[in-house]
């Protein structure tokens, strides 16, 4: 059974700064009952991504077939409340399919997978990587595959937009305030132009909901009328 799509949260408690607006709910990471968050991120080698399952109840993951058993069990062992787990030190041998096993809000189950796709640090026309999850304090550094510089843009975000003359856009110490969606205008090996876009989420919490309002009322112990 397929999951529905995942999206952000983004409303209130927003300031605006000029020409620049953020919001505070940009941190916030909405994850839909049957679905798994992201869908498809792609990850420099030796990178790693944390992976959300959206389930009522504990989940069981399944991994591609080359990852080794002796891995599985390492990220199991940290497998967090939340149904998430963390894949750390990826190799292009990772790449693959990430599967969730869980349950609907009214207890029928589920199986959806995400793709996981990784790669070296210059793919042209892509960022990599291309989510980011990352804690208050970590270092961030973005790949934007591009022949020529780049022009990064902060989008929702109080950053400055900047050029650079070797693709990467870094945060050597990330702040909260940095949560929000990047823009890069780069070329491609094709000489056109591109524009490729990644959402960065600092310290943020999930926030489980149902995918429609049948599910929303059974979430509440409601009968709809």
């Amino acid at each position: 059974m397929g999951g529905k799509f995942f999206s952000i949260v983004l409303w209130t408690s927003a300031v605006s700064v000029g020409q620049l607006h953020y919001s505070d709910e940009w941190r916030k990471i909405r994850v839909i009952y049957g679905d798994v968050l992201p869908k498809r991120i792609i990850v420099g080698i030796c990178g790693s991504v944390k992976l959300y399952c959206g389930s009522s109840a504990p989940v069981v993951w399944r991994f591609p077939d080359h990852f080794t058993v002796s891995r599985q069990n390492s990220v199991l062992r940290h497998i967090q409340r939340s149904s998430s787990i963390v894949l750390k030190k990826l190799s292009t041998s990772d790449s693959g399919h990430y599967c969730c096993v869980g349950n609907y809000v009214d207890g029928t189950a589920f199986y959806n997978c995400a793709v996981v796709k990784v790669v070296k640090m210059l793919t042209p026309g892509v960022i990599v990587p291309s989510w980011v999850d990352v804690s208050n304090g970590k270092s961030v550094r973005l790949n934007c595959g591009s022949i020529k510089p780049v022009k990064w843009i902060g989008i929702h975000t109080f950053f400055k937009s900047r050029s650079t003359e070797d693709n990467y856009l870094i945060f050597n110490k990330i702040e909260k305030g940095k949560s929000g969606q990047y823009l890069c205008i780069g070329i491609n090996q094709n000489k056109n132009v591109f524009h490729k876009t990644v959402r960065i989420i600092v310290d943020g919490s999930v926030i489980m909901v149902p995918g429609n309002l049948s599910e929303y009322f059974q979430h509440l112990g409601l009968r709809r009328e």
